[in-house]
């Protein structure tokens, strides 16, 4: 699933921070839009990429796809899991599974909005 207004809220928090956030509102391909993004900041020299995924409410098939896509044809250096914090105990299955089919550098537990959703964030 795909919100629209997620990527509003990034380019607002972006916009208050100073830091520049790329959005391909005309496309679902989330190689396409990792690809164009990687380039609008190898044009800008920017040193650090984070290319943030859609959070889920649970694990499933397609967002690991995406993920294992992503992540052949971007080749990250680090990708972190960022987990909400009230996801508890069950933190460390969510980071296991990530693990097992993506393979992560890393996981953030925060607290991010109240809910259990599951992002992954690759920075490249």
């Amino acid at each position: 699933m795909y919100r629209p207004a997620a990527i509003k809220q990034l380019q607002v928090v972006g916009n208050s921070l100073n830091i520049p956030v790329f959005a391909n509102e005309n496309t679902k391909d989330v190689v396409l839009i990792a690809k164009q993004a990687m380039s609008q900041a190898i044009s800008k020299l920017n040193d650090v990429v984070i290319l943030d995924t859609a959070g889920r409410l649970h694990i499933d098939e397609e967002l690991m796809q995406e993920l294992k896509n992503v992540k052949t044809n971007l080749k990250p250096h680090e990708i972190l899991l960022v987990v909400d914090s009230m996801t508890g105990q069950d933190a460390v299955n969510v980071a296991q599974s990530f693990n097992e089919n993506l393979g992560i550098d890393g996981i953030i537990l925060t607290k991010l909005d109240g809910d259990t959703r599951r992002r992954c964030c690759i920075i490249c």
